[in-house]
């Protein structure tokens, strides 16, 4: 009797565990992530956003060069290195990258990593439409306008149930260094 009483709560137990799955929203993104950076002091757009509050800048791969666009809608066009010729950036449009001027989960001010793709285009018609950024830390589809906050990665507007930004889990970059990753 004390066996089947055992089984029966550890069934129990489990199959709500499973069924609480079914709700998560998870923080980061399943897709795949890589994206290697070695010249970021000499990037402006990609410098000021990963030393300032508050700034964004998107990273585009375009032929033979990277495309660097700030939150001001300033441009910086670079040209891929041999070997950064070679191998191809992981993303699905490009890069948000920044430095939020809210504190995270932890309480900590912590540089994030979005990919540029609109999650509400990309995961109901998979088609890739990049968002565009703007001063006021917010990013917007052109097609199915909506808005989401960069400081959060949350929905600001829009009709969706895709709630955040497709998040990247793991950026690394240590203060005016020269180098930047970006993987999941």
């Amino acid at each position: 009797m004390r066996k089947t009483i055992c089984v029966l709560l550890t069934i129990t137990i489990l199959h709500g565990l499973w069924s609480c799955n079914e709700d998560v929203e998870y923080l980061y993104s399943r897709y795949q992530a890589r994206f290697v950076y070695r010249n970021v002091l000499n990037t402006i757009p990609l410098r000021n956003a990963l030393n300032n509050l508050g700034t964004y800048c998107t990273i585009q791969s375009k032929n033979n060069e990277y495309v660097f666009t700030d939150n001001d809608g300033n441009t910086q066009s670079v040209p891929k290195s041999y070997i950064e010729g070679l191998t191809k950036p992981v993303f699905i449009a490009g890069l948000i990258v920044g430095y939020p001027s809210t504190t995270n989960i932890k309480g900590q001010y912590a540089r994030v990593a979005y990919d540029l793709a609109c999650p509400n285009c990309y995961e109901t018609t998979s088609i890739v439409r990049a968002l565009s950024i703007n001063v006021n830390h917010m990013a917007t589809c052109g097609r199915c306008h909506c808005v989401y906050d960069l400081d959060t990665g949350d929905i600001n507007d829009g009709d969706t149930d895709i709630r955040r930004l497709i998040t990247y889990q793991y950026i690394t970059y240590f203060d005016n260094s020269n180098d930047l990753s970006v993987t999941n």
